[in-house]
């Protein structure tokens, strides 16, 4: 196998301009890139996809689900490739962003990798919890000060800007969708094709069972422009539904606490965080305890 061959995998759903953004990002002269796999599931194929470069591979897949067109990606890659990234069509990447990540894996220890999604033209980051909320949210498990932290509750924690220099790069539970893999993963694993739609979870559920064949680092100081699209995304109702209903499903199949216990409890203070939440309207609190009821009156359906 030639070292450092990699193969990059786009799940993609009407974002066509985004997803030209995306391609004029990534150097494809580049001697170690293999091939460039777009799996797109929009409702008119892409045929403006540029063709004539031999390295874009276009496929359009029926199926509509992020993880069951990861999964169509990882089943053309080359034979060659040492390494899988993916990426979202919604991302934007610097030149250096394929070489740095694969010197971030290299170790024979390591099994994955990721940097950090920051969305370049929002400022607002994800904060450590403190006061009274924060003491709140440790409580019923929705939120911890340890980055990349995969909870009990099934809950995982972001990959904070704001540590110490020294801890740029750390071992985590979990790995972002944008990510590399080393080939070998996937004779083991592949992403749950149960979550449809956007496919919320489904790289917090691979990265945690990869973590069984080889550490998880992050490196805070690889930075990846996410621009989260609105386009193809859930509206708030539809999230909160989704998010009860895969961490469920990632509860249950990673064992994280016993009858999913812990589980539970975290959905229950979101309940209550949301029936006295001032932060949003009245609208949009009843709108998420709805979407909590409703998820949950499909969880009892499934059971019967």
């Amino acid at each position: 196998m030639n070292k450092n061959k990699y193969s990059v995998v786009i799940p993609t759903r009407n974002r066509k301009k985004l997803l030209a953004d995306l391609l004029n990002t990534i150097d494809t002269l580049d001697e170690n890139l293999i091939e460039i796999l777009i799996i797109d599931s929009s409702d008119f194929p892409n045929e403006t996809i540029n063709s004539k470069n031999p390295k874009i591979k276009y496929f359009h897949s029926e199926i509509k689900s992020a993880a069951a067109q990861r999964n169509i990606g990882i089943d053309r890659v080359s034979k060659n490739a040492e390494y899988i990234f993916f990426l979202d069509d919604d991302v934007l990447i610097n030149d250096k962003y394929f070489k740095e990540l694969i010197g971030l894996v290299s170790r024979s220890d390591v099994i994955g990798g990721s940097g950090i999604a920051v969305n370049f033209n929002n400022s607002v980051e994800r904060k450590k919890p403190k006061g009274l909320v924060g003491l709140y949210k440790k409580l019923f498990l929705l939120d911890s000060n340890i980055d990349g932290k995969l909870m009990r509750s099934a809950i995982n924690i972001p990959y904070r800007k704001n540590n110490k220099p020294q801890l740029s790069i750390m071992e985590v539970d979990w790995l972002i969708g944008c990510a590399i893999w080393k080939i070998s993963v996937f004779d083991k694993l592949r992403f749950e094709e149960s979550f449809h739609g956007q496919s919320l979870g489904e790289d917090l559920l691979f990265s945690h069972k990869a973590k069984a064949l080889g550490k998880l680092l992050v490196n805070k100081d690889i930075l990846i422009n996410h621009r989260e699209s609105n386009n193809e995304r859930p509206n708030r109702h539809d999230f909160y539904k989704m998010w009860i209903l895969n961490r469920y499903e990632i509860s249950k199949q990673l064992e994280l606490s016993p009858l999913n216990l812990a589980f539970h409890w975290a959905n229950f203070g979101t309940f209550f965080l949301n029936v006295f939440k001032k932060q949003n309207n009245y609208s949009t609190n009843l709108n998420i305890l709805n979407a909590i009821f409703i998820a949950y009156k499909e969880l009892l359906k499934g059971k019967k």
